[in-house]
């Protein structure tokens, strides 16, 4: 019986990318990382308690030095997450990655687990259920496709926000699994003795979620890696075979030959996987953000490269050069280049691991080869896929589940015996004692403070006392959930409660916002994201609230120093200094307005190609009597405009000032295309079309506000009139 729940408990992994619970926040990422810790914590106890019974381990596995790579990454993850920017942080990270120096341990473990537990018989049955896996979450991805561009809500499956990210929840994250697990799906289809075809149709699902999932740097790598087999087939193949891969090399030189002829046309084609293939060059935003931050994150790590700055800890560099107009993400905890993230969490070292356990997946797939052909090249091409996406993506529990099983798989020989050692038990049974506790503080506690996250979050606008009851209970663990839970305060009072709550509720909603970023600022003064987002919820404090403007100053300038290049800091700045003059009148007015002008054009200077900053100061100087520097300020951000919504919506209001009404209107129509929930917005650009002649468009915009925020209507009853009048 216990065999058996070891057995499983080591298979259960397999499944991880099938998990997902909808009770919880972030129901595609954190009920993977629980019930990934739950199954290794039972399999920790299992062999444990077999162990003492007095079964062996295959310990003459542990020989090979390679063996020991996985574990001497841990520990260098270890010691320089200790010396960098903050221990705790590294070792929990968040729900919304649910990685860090816990995720890296658990999955450490497991690797040896596998290592010192398994045999061949155990490798295939794992090679089916992740092909089997990986085939069920292929159809799951076909049919949200199918949902997704039909308009129909299909039951049991999640709708999109987005590219296709199946129970996986991100099309990058589900790409680099299925990418992998093609070449497994290849190796049970050819070991199938009855169920062949079924294998092969279902490896040919998974290209086809691929391929849906329009994620580019797996798509690349899968090209590149059957180029490579094509040119060495072609090369040291034989007979029919060789001939295939000739033909097959010159059809795709041909193919290539013919995409990048008609590129341009190809862009245009309405399916985004083509599509964002051939928009791939240097002026395209994704493109030039990625090898903007890849830059700069080089930059950085060769500042610490032995110590490197800690797990999770990529933002703190990121921030420090974050600028708006080459960076195209706003808020980024990773490089998207996992080679990059090695050597920039833990250094030179980290990155070398890294590197040498990737060697011994080569070896491992080589030594395939000469025993079983067909899988060792299965084998070698899905490491050399892992290897090229890793240079766009990075990884995730889904794709450590098959790298880790594969690395423990490599030191299986086929004639082996386990051996029965009294050092082994003692370790597995302190092992075991660490494990039960660790499900406490890694399972238990966290999942219920994100249960009660996302009841906080069902509640915060519906009923706000049962809101703070939530939140509270959620906090009451004192645990690391605290700098997700402020993320999510700071989300859902900017987003929501501010303009939809009133009164003592508005009061409360606040309160919990400011205090719990409040007090994450100042456990975590090196999280720009923080103070930023603190600065924000006391710029959007509720009417008569008391408040210090020193206070507020300093969080804001504080964020600066850790994002110098961040517009929000310098906008609250200048708003502060715009409600000083806004209360006092003379020099004392135009001083103000003054320093709130120097400090937009500080930002201006330092992001010259961006259009927001001339907009605001063009508003600046129309407001403090100098129409000669606004219309300057104003054309030069016209220039800059690159359809931004925000920007949009300055521009139609300045062209508005102005009684220019059909000029305004396209770009107030960006708007809405763009923002379709900002309905005051939405209300002017109803007036416009009314007064452009569109009577039925702005009835129809109207009928809209009525339906979703009726109360805004009520800001204009004599537009309403007009309307109703143009009707009859």
């Amino acid at each position: 019986m216990i065999d058996k729940i070891q057995k499983w408990a080591l298979l259960a992994p397999a499944f991880i990318p099938l998990v997902y619970i909808d009770l919880f926040f972030y129901p595609l990422v954190a009920p993977k990382a629980f019930f990934f810790r739950i199954v290794i914590t039972i399999a920790i106890l299992s062999i444990t308690y077999l162990a003492i019974k007095g079964k062996g381990l295959y310990t003459e596995r542990l020989r090979s030095v390679w063996a020991w790579i996985p574990l001497l990454l841990l520990v260098v993850a270890y010691i320089t997450s200790y010396l960098g920017i903050d221990f705790y942080h590294s070792f929990w990270s968040v729900f919304d990655r649910s990685a860090g120096l816990l995720a890296l341990t658990y999955g450490t473990s497991y690797l040896y687990l596998l290592l010192l537990t398994v045999s061949k018989e155990f490798m295939w049955k794992f090679f089916v259920l992740t092909a089997g896996t990986a085939s069920l979450v292929a159809v799951y991805t076909i049919i949200q496709w199918l949902g997704e561009i039909s308009g129909i809500s299909i039951p049991g499956i999640l709708e999109t926000n987005g590219r296709i990210g199946s129970t996986i929840g991100n099309a990058a994250f589900l790409a680099g699994y299925l990418g992998l697990t093609f070449f497994i799906t290849l190796i049970v289809a050819k070991k199938s003795v009855r169920h062949e075809e079924y294998w092969y149709a279902a490896s040919v699902l998974q290209l086809i979620a691929i391929v849906l999932a329009a994620t580019r740097g797996t798509i690349l790598a899968l090209l590149a890696v059957f180029g490579i087999a094509l040119i060495y087939t072609s090369l040291k193949g034989e007979g029919k075979v060789k001939k295939i891969a000739i033909g097959g090399l010159v059809a795709s030189l041909i193919f290539t030959g013919g995409f990048f002829t008609f590129r341009e046309e190809i862009q245009k084609i309405p399916f985004e996987p083509i599509a964002r293939i051939a928009q791939i060059s240097k002026e395209d935003a994704t493109t030039s953000s990625r090898l903007f931050v890849w830059k700069h994150t080089f930059a950085a790590a060769l500042e610490r490269p032995l110590k490197g700055y800690g797990a999770e800890h990529i933002d703190y560099v990121f921030n420090s050069f974050y600028n708006a107009q080459d960076i195209v993400e706003q808020w980024f905890d990773r490089s998207h280049n996992l080679y990059l993230d090695y050597l920039i969490q833990y250094g030179v070292f980290g990155l070398l691991l890294f590197i040498l356990f990737i060697v011994q997946l080569f070896r491992f797939a080589f030594a395939t080869r000469k025993e079983d052909e067909f899988t060792g090249n299965m084998l070698i091409l899905l490491v050399g896929t892992y290897v090229l996406q890793s240079v766009f993506v990075f990884d995730t529990i889904n794709t450590l589940v098959v790298l880790f099983p594969l690395f423990a798989f490599g030191f299986i020989r086929s004639s082996e015996q386990v051996k029965n050692t009294s050092g082994t038990k003692v370790s597995l049974g302190i092992i075991a004692v660490i494990s039960i506790v660790g499900i406490y503080v890694s399972v238990l506690q966290p999942a219920y403070a994100n249960l009660q996250l996302g009841s906080s979050y069902l509640q915060h606008v519906v009923d706000v006392q049962e809101y703070k009851i939530s939140f509270e209970k959620g906090l009451a663990g004192n645990s690391f959930v605290d700098l997700e839970f402020g993320y999510q305060a700071y989300s859902m009072y900017t987003a929501r409660q501010q303009n939809l709550l009133s009164g003592e509720e508005k009061i409360i909603a606040y309160s919990i916002a400011k205090n719990i970023l409040g007090k994450n600022a100042e456990k975590y003064p090196y999280d720009a994201r923080t103070l930023v987002y603190l600065g924000h919820v006391i710029e959007a404090r509720p009417s008569g609230v008391a408040y210090s403007q020193e206070e507020n100053e300093k969080i804001l300038f504080d964020s600066l120093i850790l994002s110098p290049s961040r517009a929000q800091a310098y906008y609250m700045l200048a708003n502060i200094y715009i409600g000083q003059g806004n209360d006092v009148s003379g020099q004392e007015k135009e001083a103000w307005y003054t320093k709130a002008t120097d400090i937009v054009e500080k930002y201006r200077v330092l992001a010259p190609r961006i259009a927001e900053p001339y907009f605001v100061l063009a508003e600046l100087y129309r407001v403090t009597g100098n129409p000669q520097k606004a219309e300057e300020f104003f054309a030069a951000g016209i220039e800059r405009y690159d359809e931004d919504p925000a920007d949009a919506r300055r521009i139609a209001g300045h062209l508005l000032s102005q009684n220019k009404i059909t000029e305004a209107r396209p770009y107030l129509e960006t708007v809405l295309i763009e923002r379709p929930e900002d309905y005051v917005a939405i209300f002017d650009l109803a007036k416009v079309r009314f007064l452009d002649g569109d009577i039925d468009g702005a009835v129809e915009l109207v009928e809209l506000i009525q339906l979703e925020q009726r109360e805004i209507l009520n800001t204009d009853t004599l537009f309403l009139q007009s309307l109703q009048n143009a009707l009859q």
